[in-house]
């Protein structure tokens, strides 16, 4: 992740569930994945334990994919309607 801006950032370092409202091309995939990270790697928290949730398929599949490649964890990333079947 690029330089989180203020609201990022304050979103990376609470220990408290959060959900990300935000725009198109704001940073939600990427504050996902850092704060995936943050929770497993720094905090120790078991990935099982770790839910990230998308509206859609592609942003579902950046998530796995980069979780991967980044955290080398398979992360449990689901969309919406994927997640509540």
């Amino acid at each position: 992740m690029t330089r989180p801006n203020t609201g990022q950032r304050l979103a990376l370092n609470l220990d408290a569930h959060i959900a990300i409202d935000a725009g198109a091309g704001t940073g939600k995939t990427s504050l996902m994945i850092a704060k995936a990270g943050y929770l497993i790697k720094k905090k120790k928290l078991d990935k099982d334990k770790v839910l990230l949730l998308s509206f859609g398929k592609e942003p579902q599949q950046i998530i796995k994919e980069r979780g991967d490649e980044l955290l080398n964890e398979d992360l449990n990333a689901h969309t919406f309607h994927s997640f509540g079947k």
